[in-house]
């Protein structure tokens, strides 16, 4: 996966004690954690591809911490940034620290757990993260591969191989880069070395491909076009 696709909406959160934001509320906000553009969600639940799946709604995300009033919203996977959660008579407005742009208004949907913002509906993906939303949503699970079982945890480690790997699943498919369902697989949890792999989930059923690349860079080796090669793996969701 090329360098710049490698970028984690979940810079976001450093973003908010970079400048400083200070918890100004002393009640923790009872809809705190990660939510996801529900259509995304829904999309990824039908297609199981997360490249099918992009084209949402400009918000992708929204970040809540458990006691602060500045939250992250991640633009279509791809860019993000913080604002300030400001409660009102009929719910929160989400003010831009860009005092230009309009602010945004939040609801928070007790009833059907959901939050609107504007006209886009957002679902919370429990015990997940801005880099662990795919695992929670699609991968996370025990499979079979032929006589083995196989483990797709939700931190990323990929057990039940001969030893300890780790996967990443692309999901920003912005900017150039394959446009197709990616997965990384690495020995080290920095990814410092990966091998790269097209993939289908359909039913119940993950399989991994050798990525046979059809045009890339010859100095960088990254691949711009590819298609299907081998087979590699074919695991089975139990």
């Amino acid at each position: 996966m090329k360098t710049t696709m490698k970028i984690r909406f979940a810079f976001l959160l450093c973003l908010i004690s970079s400048y400083g934001f200070t918890q100004t509320q002393t009640n923790k906000i009872p809809f705190a954690g990660l939510w996801m553009n529900e259509r995304y969600v829904t999309s990824i639940h039908t297609e199981k591809s997360p490249f099918k799946a992009q084209k949402v709604g400009e918000i992708s995300s929204i970040e809540i911490p458990v006691s602060n009033d500045t939250i992250a919203l991640g633009w279509n996977f791809h860019e993000g940034e913080t604002v300030k959660m400001v409660k009102t008579k009929n719910g929160y407005l989400l003010r831009h620290f860009d005092a230009t742009q309009t602010p945004l208004t939040l609801q928070y949907l007790e009833k059907e757990k959901k939050l609107k913002v504007g006209k886009e509906f957002f679902v919370k993906v429990p015990s997940a993260t801005t880099e662990n939303f795919l695992n929670a949503l699609l991968f996370k699970g025990n499979y079979q591969l032929g006589t083995q079982t196989v483990t797709f945890a939700l931190n990323g480690k990929l057990t039940g191989l001969g030893k300890t790997l780790y996967y990443r699943p692309q999901f920003d498919f912005l900017g150039g880069g394959l446009q197709q369902d990616v997965m990384s697989i690495s020995n080290t949890p920095d990814f410092e070395k990966y091998t790269d792999y097209l993939y289908t989930f359909k039913g119940n059923t993950l399989t991994l491909y050798q990525v046979n690349c059809l045009e890339g860079d010859p100095q960088t080796k990254e691949c711009y076009k590819a298609k299907k090669g081998k087979e590699v793996y074919r695991f089975v969701k139990k």
